[in-house]
């Protein structure tokens, strides 16, 4: 994570693969012209306002409620200005990234400007608190939010709506083992859900499908239910702290592992 003094608040730097975030202050009226190294989404986390957006050599006016987003494909320009001081969320996705998770299918997306998006919003909220109270985000869970936030806008702002292919079914006895078995192995050790898609090869999103539809789980929930069966091992055998049980198996404090406890099994762990 890296913070800075200036415009830039809190910004995730190179710290996950294929994704960048931050939260920056614009100044009014400061105007933006600029190309992306990925399809770029700024998400309003301010107050309601007006901007105004360059199109075809015209201004024109554009309201942005809370949560609401503008989205600019790789390779187009983003022009505009703001007409106040606001904060917002960028989230830029590489190119590389994307292509990754559908599996060397191109996905176009359409430049979209002032809408409403739940989703991009909840998720930006999500990435910003954990950057702010300085958890650290394993390459798994951040893989898995950029995973959601892909799939997200393939389908809501695509450019070619059938250029996408939603598998069916489920993964094969085989291809379920591998992947539980490569999770259990490497569940203190770390890995990326992308490690995980090529032990069976498969990309990123069939795998994600596939896994969810065959068990009911998505891999991060799966990951975070094993690890919280082996804590529960770990308590009974009163043998380590909570400071050391939140260590051993990657959290990132005692905190972020009651938390996430708490969130499983409904209870803390002290209580457990």
């Amino acid at each position: 994570m890296e913070k800075y003094s200036g415009n830039i608040f809190v910004s995730s730097g190179k710290l996950w693969e294929g994704i960048e975030f931050a939260v920056e202050n614009i100044s009014r009226l400061k105007p933006i012209a600029e190309t992306h190294n990925g399809h770029r989404i700024a998400v309003n986390l301010g107050n309601p306002h007006y901007g105004d957006i360059k199109s075809w050599g015209h201004w024109r006016k554009q309201l942005y409620e809370k949560g609401a987003i503008g989205l600019v494909p790789y390779g187009e320009v983003n022009e505009c200005r703001a007409r106040v001081d606001i904060v917002c969320a960028t989230i830029t996705l590489q190119l590389e990234f994307l292509e990754k998770t559908f599996g060397g299918t191109t996905i176009l997306l359409l430049q979209t400007r002032g809408v409403n998006d739940s989703v991009i919003y909840h998720l930006a909220l999500a990435l910003r608190e954990e950057l702010i109270n300085e958890h650290f985000i394993g390459r798994f869970y951040a893989e898995s939010l950029a995973h959601i936030l892909v799939l997200h806008i393939a389908r809501t702002y695509p450019e070619d709506k059938n250029r996408i292919f939603y598998p069916k079914g489920k993964l094969t006895a085989g291809q379920l083992k591998r992947a539980v078995d490569y999770c259990y192995e490497m569940r203190e050790t770390g890995f990326s859900l992308s490690d995980l898609a090529k032990e069976v090869n498969l990309s990123i999103f069939h795998f994600a499908r596939l896994f969810k539809q065959t068990i009911g789980y998505s891999p991060w929930q799966f990951l975070q239910n094993l690890k919280i069966e082996e804590a529960k091992k770990l308590i009974r055998s009163r043998r380590n702290s909570l400071t050391e049980i939140a260590y051993q198996l990657g959290f990132a404090d005692q905190a972020h592992f009651c938390k996430a406890f708490r969130k499983v099994t409904g209870i803390s762990p002290g209580k457990f």
